[in-house]
């Protein structure tokens, strides 16, 4: 007895496999599905190329390339969670120099500018327009600040 899913060619049954993998990574985001969707498309571009070899063969390809990739790739994201590219600019704040714009009068809070940037302020010190001053940590939107 002939079912549809019999009468489809090798390479289209791994090719499904793969892209059904790939939907699955766009809706999870973890990279492992995607190492094995390229080990199934692997098996189904074998398949293809060569359709005379015994089924199992694609099959074989579509496992070692994907658990390959699997292995590697997670290595590979793992050094790459430790490089941080992409830097917050509130996360560079503290330790940078800036200059006092508007006064700050404990607990009212002044304006300092550092680079191109301006935020509120608060020290525990009164600190005048013009001085410079080092910023110790930040909030949501307001540093905290020192005299140099």
């Amino acid at each position: 007895m002939d079912t549809w899913l019999t009468s489809l060619p090798l390479w289209a049954i791994f090719f499904a496999i793969g892209i059904g993998l790939l939907v699955l990574e766009i809706n999870t985001l973890t990279f492992d599905l995607l190492w094995l969707a390229l080990g199934a498309l692997s098996g189904a571009l074998v398949a293809w190329l060569l359709p005379t070899l015994p089924p199992w063969v694609p099959g074989l390809v579509a496992v070692v390339t994907g658990l390959t990739l699997l292995l590697l790739g997670r290595r590979w994201a793992r050094r790459q969670r430790g490089v941080n590219r992409y830097q917050n600019l509130p996360d560079t704040l503290v330790g940078r120099i800036g200059e006092v714009m508007h006064p700050i009068q404990p607990p009212a809070l002044g304006l300092v500018r550092t680079g191109t940037e301006t935020w509120s302020a608060t020290a525990a010190i009164p600190i005048n327009v013009g001085q410079q001053v080092r910023i110790l940590s930040r909030t949501s939107t307001v540093v905290v600040v020192e005299l140099v």
